[in-house]
């Protein structure tokens, strides 16, 4: 896994999509465990993508995750992650370069959470201290 708060690029021909792809799907993996998400619409179709012939693991290669999911670029990748709920408050994806497709920079936010944080969430204080810093993190990155 990344460092926290480091940007990092990805490639669809890279090293670093052998280290994209692990860290994206264990944040996909634990966030779709959580009681809350066990309706969301995207649990569906990743565990489709997971249980297809040859199907989608934390190791599979470009290629394999292109044809499994059924995109073209990293770009596509990214929005297909993006679809996933609250991904965002722990990885920040977006292009590398908004005039093209072919690579995107990351960044882990935070450690994936844990099912003890989501069945013992914070009191309403540490919520809103939580949420605030949340906000300003995102606003000063």
């Amino acid at each position: 896994m990344m460092n926290l708060n480091e940007d990092t690029e990805v490639t669809m021909a890279s090293e670093s999509f052998k280290t994209f792809h692990p860290t994206t799907f264990h944040y996909i993996e634990t966030l779709l465990s959580l009681p809350a998400n066990k309706d969301h619409p995207f649990k569906g179709e990743w565990q489709a993508y997971k249980e297809c012939e040859k199907g989608l693991t934390a190791n599979s290669t470009w290629h394999a995750v292109k044809n499994i999911i059924g995109i073209t670029n990293i770009d596509d990748y990214k929005n297909t992650i993006l679809r996933c709920p609250g991904i965002t408050a722990y990885l920040r994806i977006q292009r590398a370069d908004p005039r093209f497709n072919s690579k995107i920079k990351y960044r882990v936010l935070k450690p994936a959470p844990t099912l003890s944080q989501e069945t013992n969430p914070p009191s309403g204080q540490e919520q809103a201290k939580s949420t605030r810093g949340a906000t300003l993190m995102h606003l000063t990155q």
